[in-house]
């Protein structure tokens, strides 16, 4: 019951593939990938704008146009600065690696649904590459790929189909 279950879950997904693959990938376009990159340029970009801000109050020091008192206090300011910049570079940066990885995730899902290995409950290894968990219910059953797509299936019994 189980295994005609699963498949007629996984047939309904696939059926429905080309749907199921734009809703994702348009959802992790937005959620994941929306801005990422512009956001690590733009931290660059302020992150070149304090080194040069303190590379100019350092000259200043040097041409004794700026307190060695006030350019201490620049250069405490700048470097507080920086670290806040640098603490948000890495964690855009670590949300653009999430989105690699989520991207790799359902490319992974959309191979195995063109080639077929994700209708085959006997190929463990596509089954795992794809597949989050499998959620057994009293009627029903549950698939959620790692991709976020899910599907619910009630239960196939034995000579009856859905």
């Amino acid at each position: 019951m189980l295994y005609k279950t699963y498949v007629e879950a996984i047939k309904e997904i696939t059926d429905n593939a080309a749907e199921v693959m734009e809703t994702i990938r348009n959802g992790l376009e937005e959620e994941c990938a929306g801005g990422t990159q512009e956001r690590l340029h733009e931290i660059e970009e302020r992150i070149i704008q304090l080194q040069e801000a303190t590379l100019e109050a350092h000259k200043a020091k040097r041409r004794m146009e700026l307190s060695a008192a006030d350019y201490a206090a620049t250069v405490k300011e700048n470097a507080e600065k920086m670290k806040a910049l640098e603490a948000e570079r890495d964690a855009a940066a670590g949300d653009a690696n999430r989105y690699t990885q989520i991207k790799a995730v359902i490319d992974a899902f959309e191979s195995s649904i063109k080639n077929g290995s994700i209708s085959n409950p006997d190929d463990y290894a596509a089954m795992r590459s794809v597949v989050e968990q499998i959620i057994v219910r009293k009627d029903s059953m549950e698939i959620e790929f790692k991709c976020g797509a899910s599907v619910t299936k009630e239960y196939v019994r034995q000579g009856k189909t859905p």
